[in-house]
């Protein structure tokens, strides 16, 4: 059988209800009463990708591979999740960037940039991978009989970048 319908409330006289004893009974609701509904609802697909990311419901663009990247695309994706840097690299001024150091600051936080703002699932770093092989040459090595660029270390990449 049923429990009565309606509202349960406090002055309810459980003794005088029709059960016995050592039954057991499910109740469902809340005792605080019903919320208020939200104010201000935003869907998913009415934000844009920016938005989309901050509430993880959008993945962050990744790099194209422009051959044999893949060890630069990985570091540079770690350091792109650290906040502390990007605020960082924003407060940087690249406006007379002629040191190699100062040019590789500005070209990073371009791409950050780009990366913020890709509708995309992945973003191509040009500028960056160019000036990243003349700045380290060694990243710039063909491989063998000149077919393509040569397989390089992530961690030689970061140390490199790191005292640059």
């Amino acid at each position: 059988k049923g429990f009565p319908k309606g509202m349960l409330k406090d002055s309810v006289d459980f003794s005088a209800l029709p059960w016995d004893n050592g039954v057991k009974f499910a109740m469902m609701g809340s005792s605080t009463g019903i919320p208020d509904a939200p104010k201000d609802v935003q869907f998913v697909e009415d934000m844009n990708a920016k938005q989309q990311q901050a509430l993880g419901k959008k993945k962050p663009p990744g790099l194209a591979n422009l051959g044999n990247t893949c060890y630069m695309n990985s570091t540079l994706q770690c350091l792109r999740a650290i906040p502390e840097l990007k605020k960082s690299l924003e407060t940087v001024d690249t406006s007379s960037a002629t040191s190699t150091g100062r040019r590789m600051t500005a070209e990073l936080n371009n791409l950050f940039n780009q990366m913020d703002a890709a509708t995309d699932t992945q973003v191509t770093p040009y500028a960056y991978v160019t000036l990243m092989r003349q700045t380290f040459p060694q990243f710039a090595q063909m491989g063998p009989k000149g077919a393509g660029f040569s397989q390089q270390d992530a961690d030689e990449f970061f140390n490199s970048l790191l005292n640059e």
